[in-house]
């Protein structure tokens, strides 16, 4: 049973390295510590009564008390050791239990640490993605609005050619003159702006 103690005692002791990166684990530790150190120390107890018990009897085989009433009292104390030592080992399978437990939080934490990374790099992605996309959108703009720009000059460029053939059918009429028509029917075969 001792030899159990010590282990547990050691496992708590190798452990506390670890607890030092874990201040919620250091003090479940340390409580955990304590309580078995009351254990243990009623155990230390346990065995001194029994210790003592037995020195009486050696000392008062022949007094007044009968070895049956030693022999009793070496009983209870021997039952309760043995039930402070069902205890203590209660308490060791409930450290390993917690042990487990803490060994899976810390496995949880990591993944949960390695997901928030990941979180935090699709956010860039999207950060980024999002600006490339506001980019394009203002390329595309700037190429509807210039390419409407555009339309309306051409627009403008066939109504003051529309206009310009008016006038000069205009002037045809007014002034019947065959030299007037060349002048238009060159403008119009040869697109020639001023003559």
């Amino acid at each position: 049973m001792q030899a159990a103690a010590e282990r547990v005692a050691k496992r708590i002791a190798s452990g506390k390295s670890s607890t030092q990166q874990r201040p919620k684990r250091h003090r479940l530790s340390t409580l955990l510590d304590n309580e078995l150190d009351e254990a243990m120390m009623r155990r230390k107890l346990e065995e001194d009564k029994t210790a003592h018990a037995r020195e009486r009897l050696r000392l008062r085989v022949s007094g007044d008390t009968t070895a049956a009433e030693l022999e009793a009292e070496a009983f209870a104390l021997q039952t309760a050791l043995i039930e402070a030592q069902r205890k203590l080992k209660a308490r060791e399978t409930y450290l390993q239990a917690l042990d487990g437990r803490f060994e899976k939080v810390d496995a949880a934490a990591g993944k949960s640490s390695e997901l928030e990374k990941r979180r935090q790099a699709a956010g860039e992605r999207e950060t980024v993605m999002a600006a490339g996309v506001d980019v394009l959108m203002q390329e595309k703009w700037q190429a509807e609005h210039a390419q409407e720009t555009h339309a309306g000059q051409e627009e403008a460029t066939k109504g003051d050619a529309s206009l310009e053939r008016i006038q000069d059918h205009a002037l045809v009429e007014r002034q019947g003159t065959s030299t007037a028509a060349v002048v238009v029917s060159l403008k119009h075969n040869y697109d020639i702006q001023d003559l």
